[in-house]
């Protein structure tokens, strides 16, 4: 006999908005660059596997905070949408091949990764803005197919 499970739309909603919650623990949403030189593995967890973190004018260790974060229901496609500001670094000098977003909650060993975002290709700013634009649909995330 095949066992099948049916997932039910608010309870992905519920799992991304816990990430987004900031009112309980002190946690923080950030961003961080990396170079071409780190190797991806799925298996990280905490922000201490990441490895070859960008140096430059502009870029602070750890990366920037997330703003503006939004959860929305799409009962139409079964997922759930996450949505927030385009992240920036001003006045930056870097090149960078990943932005590895994470919940920050006090120290690289416990700070939980999320997901990485590969660029394709190694991009880089000169005394300008490095800018991550995120689409006006956000992104889309656990399918509850």
């Amino acid at each position: 006999m095949a066992v099948t499970v049916d997932y039910y739309n608010p309870y992905f909603v519920s799992l991304v908005s816990a990430l987004f919650d900031h009112s309980s623990g002190g946690s923080t949403l950030k961003a961080m660059l990396t170079t071409s030189a780190y190797t991806y593995s799925k298996l990280h967890d905490f922000r201490d596997d990441i490895t070859n973190e960008v140096v430059g004018t502009g870029y602070v260790a750890g990366g920037e905070t997330i703003t503006t974060p939004v959860v929305t229901q799409d009962d139409t496609n079964d997922q759930a949408d996450m949505d927030f500001d385009d992240i920036e670094w001003t006045g930056s000098t870097i090149t960078a091949r990943n932005a590895i977003l994470y919940k920050s909650v006090g120290s690289a060993a416990t700070d939980n990764l999320w997901c990485r975002i590969n660029f394709g290709a190694d991009f880089s700013s000169s005394a300008t803005t490095f800018r991550i634009e995120i689409d006006a649909n956000g992104f889309q995330s656990l399918e509850a197919a």
